[in-house]
């Protein structure tokens, strides 16, 4: 994970430095800060929008996106463990339920605290808000995929039984689907897009250190 995340921060690096002015092609290199100005034509470039438009590897890869992720694999971890809390808690001929509560309040008081320290490390509340709506991506890309197969599924049954009534409505689960995958997509875009611009800041903080 640190690799992968030190491996992201690099690629940032070296996109930062190779930057030119989208109008005039000057380069950036050396100007520092999130809004530039320039120096050739003057143009106000936004660096983070720019650099984030030149990334070509996956979203996932971005610099603090590991880390942005971290409460959400941690609950799908609890989730996962779930149904071995319930096995255990047959085992108990009363207060069962106790042993399926306090697991749960156990993953809960440990998904807090991965937030909190989330948003320690980020270095402002920033990262405890973007490592919520990350938990927002999976749930849009599983019931997207999901309505979407669904839908495609139905459509073509309807039209092979000749029930073109239904179709409309089975359109519209396909339609669904397709929104909320492509939801998922942008969620997932504009968190690696703030973290590419929270690792700039952090760089650029320790240059002038």
């Amino acid at each position: 994970m640190l690799m992968m995340t030190s491996r992201g921060g690099a690629h940032v690096e070296s996109l930062r430095e190779g930057l030119a002015c989208p109008a005039c092609a000057y380069s950036l290199r050396g100007l520092a800060g999130d809004q530039v100005t320039c120096p050739e034509c003057g143009l106000a470039i936004n660096i983070p929008a720019l650099v984030s438009r030149q990334w070509s590897r996956p979203w996932w890869e971005a610099p603090l996106y590991n880390l942005i992720a971290f409460p959400l694999a941690w609950a799908m971890l609890a989730l996962m463990g779930l149904p071995a809390a319930f096995g255990l808690s047959q085992g108990f001929a009363t207060n069962g339920h106790l042993v399926v509560l306090g697991y749960i309040a156990l993953m809960t008081a440990f998904w807090i605290g991965a937030l909190l320290v989330v948003s320690r490390i980020f270095g402002s509340i920033e990262g405890l808000l973007l490592a919520l709506l990350l938990h927002l991506v999976l749930p849009a890309y599983i019931g997207g995929l999901g309505l979407a197969i669904g839908g495609l599924i139905w459509l073509l049954e309807a039209f092979m039984e000749d029930r073109w009534y239904v179709a409309p409505w089975y359109g519209m689960l396909l339609a669904g689907g397709i929104a909320a995958v492509a939801v998922g997509r942008l969620i997932e875009r504009a968190v690696a897009h703030r973290c590419i611009r929270r690792h700039l800041r952090l760089g650029a903080a320790g240059a002038m250190a």
